[in-house]
């Protein structure tokens, strides 16, 4: 079995076994109970604001988001965007390759 046909196939395992666990995430989640856990009020913000500058804040919203990603609902969506994207790759990786033999042969 030649690379590009393998890297078809993890492609494709990843996409299913993401997907496959995306919906047994979504399936399984926790309902939320509205406690925003990490998040800071206006008062934090502004004291934040005048400590760090607004890149502070900004570094805290980021850091805020990024940790929203895994929790709950969540978690399911960026599982499932995650194993398309490894699905992307590999295809996209797979796509090259076959692209490169094929000029190498000529």
């Amino acid at each position: 079995m030649n690379a590009p046909k393998r890297l078809r196939i993890a492609g494709l395992l990843i996409l299913f076994v993401g997907l496959l666990l995306a919906g047994l995430f979504y399936a399984t989640r926790l309902p939320d109970d509205g406690e925003d856990v990490g998040f800071v009020t206006r008062q934090e913000i502004l004291q934040m604001e005048r400590i760090g500058g607004k890149a502070n804040v900004l570094a805290s919203e980021m850091r805020q988001w990024f940790a929203s990603l895994w929790q709950g609902q969540h978690l399911a969506f960026t599982l499932a965007y995650l194993s398309a994207g490894g699905c992307g790759i590999c295809f996209g990786l797979a796509q090259f390759l076959t692209g490169r033999s094929s000029e190498d042969e000529k």
